[in-house]
């Protein structure tokens, strides 16, 4: 019974053994899969960084490019009254010379 008892003692030592193992391994596994999620949560939030910087690119490009349309039209109205000579209108007789009595 000595040995029998022996065998069984042996067994359940490599039993405890294996646990111990297979416990760290998953202890590993868990701290392994946790750090995973972190990095996917960061990366996930850096490409929504991403997304709204490119959204507010998108509308500053837009701001520029209506910006650069009213420059080029108020330029095109000075070069128009550039070469449009002013116009002088004479007054009237009835506008140049007082009323009479005056």
């Amino acid at each position: 019974m000595s040995a029998e008892k022996y065998a069984l003692q042996s067994k359940l030592s490599e039993n405890q053994s294996e646990f111990e193992a297979v416990s760290n391994e998953l202890a590993k596994a868990k701290e392994a899969t946790q750090e995973a999620s972190a990095k996917a949560t960061e990366l996930e939030n850096t490409a929504n960084a991403a997304k709204d910087a490119e959204a507010e690119r998108t509308q500053i490009q837009s701001a520029l490019d209506q910006a650069n349309k009213e420059i080029e039209r108020l330029q095109s109205e000075l070069e128009q009254q550039k070469m449009t000579p002013p116009v002088s209108v004479a007054p009237s007789q009835e506008e140049a010379s007082p009323p009479p009595g005056q």
